[in-house]
């Protein structure tokens, strides 16, 4: 799978961007959409560069989640990117067994977990959980239209067959 758009949404309002490297919240230095790898204090970015960093950090969060074997819709896939994204991919393995349980209490559960950096409990990241929270638990759009039209193909056949046998 691939980030959609409400993840993609979700994590450029939460990172903003950036265009020359800045100390985030915890002191680490960051440029662009919230990346941190090989950054100091100075760099400077265009946004083109910070595009491309954006969807290359991606792309590991993911790989993380895709190689892990997980069944996901789109809104949890993109809601635990985001958490990837911002907590970093290691913390992944503590939600696969609850994920592969189909346990979304506990999987929602631990993310809101994820609301302290260096020690401190930052309103940013509870806020940001809550939000990736929403989104884990917001019904697939496509789920919900595939299911309405199913339900309606399963109505026009039994008027059909009413028809066809009375």
């Amino acid at each position: 799978m691939k980030t959609g758009q409400a993840g993609l949404a979700l994590i450029k309002k939460h990172e903003g961007c950036r265009l020359v490297a800045y100390l985030d919240a915890t002191g680490t230095p960051t440029i662009g959409w919230g990346h941190t790898g090989n950054v100091s204090l100075g760099n400077t970015v265009t946004q083109a560069q910070a595009d491309a960093l954006l969807v290359q950090d991606l792309a590991e969060c993911e790989q993380t989640i895709n190689d892990s074997g997980v069944t996901l819709n789109q809104n949890q896939f993109d809601a635990m990117v985001s958490l990837l994204y911002n907590c970093g991919t290691g913390v992944f393995h503590n939600f696969t067994a609850l994920i592969q349980a189909k346990n979304w209490q506990g999987v929602t559960l631990k993310m809101s977990k994820y609301t302290i950096s260096k020690g401190l409990q930052l309103t940013e990241l509870v806020n940001r959980r809550a939000e990736e929270i929403d989104l884990f638990n917001t019904k697939n759009t496509m789920q919900t239209i595939d299911y309405v039209i199913l339900t309606l193909w399963l109505i026009l056949g039994a008027l059909i067959a009413y028809k066809i046998f009375n």
